[in-house]
């Protein structure tokens, strides 16, 4: 009759065993769903920073291409003033040639 008696008190403590470790183990999942659902919000955020940063270097650069054709635009201006002076001077010379021969 012992066997009677033992068989069913192995057999519900088994259960028992069998649903403690399952309940830890659904805990242990509840809690990786949670780190995963985190660590998703954490990259999110980060995504949308980097998408910010993206959008500024963007910007940063169309503000810097912006300048580059100003200096170039100035630069050229430069140019056209410098060789206009250098026309000047020149007809100024051919001017101050003139009048000297013309007096002398």
């Amino acid at each position: 009759m012992d066997d009677l008696t033992t068989g069913p008190s192995l057999t519900a403590q088994a259960y028992l065993q069998y649903d403690a470790y399952r309940t830890q183990l659904e805990g242990g999942v509840g809690q990786a769903e949670q780190a995963v659902a985190a660590a998703q919000g954490v990259v999110a955020e980060r995504e949308a920073a980097l998408q910010a940063q993206r959008r500024k270097l963007a910007r940063l650069d169309a503000m810097l291409e912006r300048c580059r054709e100003t200096a170039d635009r100035l630069d050229r201006k430069e140019d056209a003033e410098r060789e206009l002076a250098t026309e000047e001077e020149a007809v100024e010379a051919i001017l101050a040639r003139t009048r000297y021969t013309t007096t002398h």
